[in-house]
């Protein structure tokens, strides 16, 4: 069971505008490990987002919840060097409302990535990956007066990238974990997790 906090910022392209999205996410991830074989988990949580210099949106912020399944197999392992197979989908839905409208933004999110792991020391593993991605969003806007509501498809601007971080075993069953990460998202993720 892992605990997240993971800071973020996305672009949005709509035609030739782009719209700067910084999104913040507090939530676990929870995973099976067999003795063999693939492993599957999900995750939840929490979501806060700011949409900015998107004259087609109104600036409200936004905040809601999202969910999601993963799945990871391990395609090599020794002693200190791995490689693990990795892909997650996750559905966002978040809301928001101010004097002069309410809006909405969900979205479908996706990811696969091929992790190489790295033993530095016993303690601490190094780990980096070449990642895809992709979100498609609908962004709903309905303004307090009544007026028909708008909607409008998004996509990210970025697909294609990296992530790289360090994880430090803190005892037997616990580790701390920190991420960077530039694909769709950029940004970083710190994590906490405990093995039943």
């Amino acid at each position: 069971l892992a605990f997240l906090i993971d800071a973020s910022s996305i672009e949005f392209a709509d035609n030739d505008i782009v719209a700067d999205t910084d999104i913040t996410r507090f939530g676990v991830v929870s995973y099976n490990v067999p003795d063999s074989g693939p492993h599957f988990g999900f995750s939840l949580g929490y979501a806060y987002a700011d949409l900015k210099n998107y004259p087609q949106l109104q600036a409200i912020d936004m905040d809601g919840w999202y969910v999601g399944i993963l799945v990871r197999g391990i395609a090599y392992e020794t002693e200190r060097f791995s490689i693990s197979l990795e892909a997650q989908y996750t559905y966002q839905d978040l809301s928001g409302a101010d004097n002069i409208a309410i809006a909405s933004l969900s979205w479908n999110e996706y990811a696969a990535n091929i992790t190489f792991h790295f033993a530095a020391t016993k303690a601490l593993r190094v780990f980096a990956a070449p990642i895809y991605g992709g979100i498609d969003a609908t962004y709903q806007y309905q303004d307090q007066s009544g007026l028909p509501s708008q909607s409008i498809n998004l996509e990210a601007e970025n697909n294609a990238g990296y992530l790289a971080g360090l994880r430090y075993k803190l005892d037997k069953r616990d580790f701390v974990s920190l991420e960077y990460h530039d694909y769709t998202f950029t940004g970083a993720v710190l994590s906490f997790r405990h093995l039943f």
